[in-house]
Formats: C-alpha cells, sequence, structure tokens
C-alpha cells in the first residue's frame, strides 16, 4: 500500500475460512522495559476508542472471530481467524485494535494481575528456571536473554505510559506486513487492506535500536541452579544459527528426526530404551539475530 504496509495473499479454496496475520518487525528485543511489548499486544483485545472489552468481545462472538494479538522476541503478531462471509468484519475489527487501543488503565491492572500470577506458578518450575538460566548464559546482556513476558518484577515495574510508548513507536505501517490465507483473492486483499488501512500514517522517523552485542561462544562449563525437589532438569546448549542461514531449511528436517517429536531418536534413545527420563528433545532454535544448538 502507500503507506508501506506489504500485503500477502496464500490463496486455498478448499474450505471457507479465512486467516489473516499483521506483522510488525517490533518485538521483545526492542522494548525498553522487558515485558512492554507482551503487555501491548495482549492489551489490544481490552477495548478500542470505538469499544470497550466486554462491546469488542460481544461483536467477535456474535461473528465466530478469533482475534488475537501476541509478541515474540523477534516480532509481533495480530491475528484474525474467521469463515469466508465474515472476512470483511474481521479485518475491519483488526484494524480497529490496531489503530485505536484504548490501552484503558483499569484494563491494564487486570492484564497486570493475571500475567503476575501465571509468571509467579511458572518462575517455580525446574523447567522455566533451566531455560531462563540457559539464555542469560548463552546472551548476556542482549535482550534475548529475557523472557517474551519478562519477570514478575518487571511486569509490576511497567505503567499504561510504557505500553502506549512502545506501541506508538514500533506499531506503525512502514514495519508491518498484512498477510491473509485461506478462501481470498489477492485482489479481494488489497482492496480490504486499502478500505481499512489504507489511512493509517507512520509517525516520525522509523525507531533506532540499539543492542547489546550478543557474546561470543565461551569455553564448555556446567552451571549449577540449586533448587530443592524431586525432578531435574538438564539443558546442554550452544550457538547456532539465523534465520537467514541457508541451512535454515535443512536444519527443521532434522529438528524433526533428531529431537523434534516424541517419536524423535533422542527420545526413542534415551526415554524408551534406556528408560532415564520422562522426555528429551532438541534441536535448532534460529532466531533473527542468533540461534542456539539445545538439547
Amino acid at each position: 500500500l502507500k503507506n508501506g504496509v506489504k500485503v500477502a495473499v496464500v490463496e486455498n479454496h478448499e474450505v471457507p475460512f479465512v486467516s489473516m496475520s499483521l506483522y510488525f518487525r517490533g518485538g521483545a528485543w526492542c522494548e525498553e522495559k522487558p515485558g512492554c511489548a507482551s503487555m501491548a499486544l495482549n492489551m489490544l483485545r481490552r477495548g478500542t476508542g470505538k469499544h470497550g472489552e466486554g462491546e469488542l468481545a460481544e461483536a467477535l462472538e456474535t461473528a465466530a472471530i478469533d482475534l488475537f494479538g501476541q509478541a515474540g522476541m523477534d516480532h509481533a503478531v495480530v491475528s484474525a481467524n474467521c469463515v469466508t462471509d465474515q472476512t470483511e468484519r474481521a479485518t475491519e475489527l483488526l484494524a480497529e485494535i490496531v489503530l485505536m487501543p484504548a490501552f484503558d488503565d483499569s484494563e491494564f491492572e487486570k492484564l497486570r494481575k493475571e500475567v503476575i500470577t501465571d509468571l509467579a506458578v511458572s518462575s517455580g518450575e525446574p523447567s522455566y528456571i533451566a531455560d531462563r538460566e540457559m539464555r542469560r548464559r548463552l546472551y548476556g546482556e542482549h535482550p534475548y536473554a529475557r523472557n517474551v513476558q519478562g519477570e514478575v518484577t518487571d511486569v509490576k515495574a511497567l505503567t499504561p505510559a510504557d505500553v502506549k510508548a512502545w506501541w506508538s513507536a514500533f506499531a506503525r505501517p512502514d514495519l508491518a506486513w498484512l498477510c491473509f490465507s485461506g478462501d481470498i483473492t489477492m485482489d479481494r486483499a488489497a482492496e480490504l487492506a486499502e478500505r481499512f488501512l489504507g489511512a493509517w500514517t507512520a509517525q516520525g522517523e522509523k525507531p533506532q535500536k540499539m543492542l547489546p552485542p550478543i557474546p561470543d561462544s565461551a569455553p564448555t562449563h556446567i552451571y549449577l541452579v540449586d533448587r530443592a525437589g524431586d525432578q531435574s532438569q538438564i539443558r546442554i546448549a550452544r550457538k547456532g544459527i539465523t534465520r537467514s542461514d541457508p541451512g535454515y531449511f535443512t536444519s527443521r528436517v532434522v529438528n524433526g528426526y533428531f529431537g523434534g517429536a516424541f517419536g524423535s531418536r533422542l527420545n526413542e534413545t534415551l526415554r524408551v530404551k534406556k528408560g532415564l527420563t520422562y522426555g528429551a528433545s532438541g534441536g535448532y532454535n534460529a532466531q533473527r539475530m542468533a540461534g542456539e544448538f539445545v538439547l
């Protein structure tokens, strides 16, 4: 589109169903405060300038539209799924939560309490602790060392103003891709994108973010996190590849048979044949700026 939004379509007319996703280059990697991007994307369903949280939920339920936002480390996405005859309404509501998010203070506090409760539970689990320690050892001060949601103390420190500032900086048309798939044509997708997102304008220059360097690989080292309990978690990790690596797609195939499924060789050997563990998995995790190979 003229405002910079890129529109892509993958047609499949076998069933009357359409999925659409609006991707942003900004994710948890570019936030000033940990957890900010995740809170912003989860706040989008909590009301807009036209509909309160309850009104929006009713509109979505009436039209059987699944609409949600979520942040990852490398990107953020707002997605909608619907039957074909609700495609226009789904696109309209997707555009509404993107262009007119309310970021209401009371809704923010409700969401904050929910996130803190979830994190308080998960942060005590051995698997969470092992993953957190592994990321910190691999990535040091780089944002990849963090959890996308942040930790409990991070979420407590966030304010609605923080969320609004991140959204204003990184939710912009010249950093966005709108992808349709399913029972829709390119002409129809372009027409809907232009109608509902064509007037969206970017404010100011594209944001620039300076990041700490990713540490160089260090000599092999064993780290222990001592915590009382009946189970242990083990992580073996080293630097891997990025998604732009020529071997990326090969690595996806390798993951499947090596350690990415219950029937993989790793699980078959350690669990089924030797009975050493409840489960084992591993493989390549490729991200935009770095990646790791993990067991």
